[in-house]
């Protein structure tokens, strides 16, 4: 059995592709949690932006994860209801956001620590790629942390889609401040499309537009399941 020890809390598997899995983003978590605390991460210092769209801006940089896209955006809702709904209901994330093709939860590694194999649809000039990944979360006092990477794996490719990888995609689920009834999630995103042919400028500006259309589509998903779940006056 393979085992990690990440903030306290061990995660292992038996299967030796997950564990190593596991190794993976246990590894990379806390430089995600180090890009996304870092004061220039917050301040947008040396951050390039790439998209905006109504107040929604992505900025992107190079580093150390790769060449990362970040995004901060407020939703309506409690930190916790918000955060549970993202990591258990990752599988109808195709019924609400046009973006994502298939998600499927492979391999239920823990409460949590789990596997997701997911693709993209077809976006204008980046055709829909393909990813597995580990995924860890943790709850650092009062925020959520979830983060997900790619590992050498054997799990089929998606017919017509090839296969990507996620060097990190990650969030932080936090309250917002003086204002528990709204949720600030912040996310980090690195990906390579190993064998493309797209110009890198070309590509870094449709993966921004992705993540601000990704942050749009949650805003309006969860909009909607609020007002389904509120009785009727």
């Amino acid at each position: 059995m393979g085992s990690v020890e990440l903030l306290g809390i061990t995660e292992s598997s038996d299967n030796p592709m997950y564990s190593t899995a596991l190794r993976k983003t246990a590894n990379i978590f806390p430089e995600a949690l180090k890009i996304l605390d870092n004061p220039e991460t917050i301040s947008r210092k040396d951050w390039k932006k790439k998209h905006e769209h109504k107040g929604d801006i992505c900025y992107n940089k190079h580093c150390s994860l790769g060449k990362c896209y970040t995004l901060t955006k407020e939703y309506n809702g409690p930190v916790e209801d918000i955060f549970l709904h993202h990591w258990n209901e990752i599988e109808t994330t195709p019924d609400w956001n046009p973006q994502v093709h298939s998600a499927k939860k492979v391999n239920t590694i823990s409460p949590t620590a789990d596997i997701i194999h997911y693709s993209t649809s077809d976006v204008v000039v980046v055709k829909g790629r393909d990813f597995v990944v580990c995924r860890i979360w943790r709850k650092l006092n009062d925020a959520w942390f979830v983060v997900a990477a790619s590992f050498e794996n054997d799990i089929p490719v998606i017919s017509k889609k090839k296969r990507a990888i996620a060097n990190v995609v990650a969030g932080r689920f936090a309250p917002k401040k003086g204002d528990r009834e709204k949720t600030i999630i912040d996310y980090l995103v690195s990906v390579d499309f190993p064998g493309t042919s797209i110009p890198k400028a070309v590509l870094s500006k449709n993966i921004a537009e992705m993540v601000v259309r990704d942050a749009r589509y949650a805003e309006k998903h969860l909009a909607m399941m609020k007002a389904k779940n509120e009785p009727e006056k």
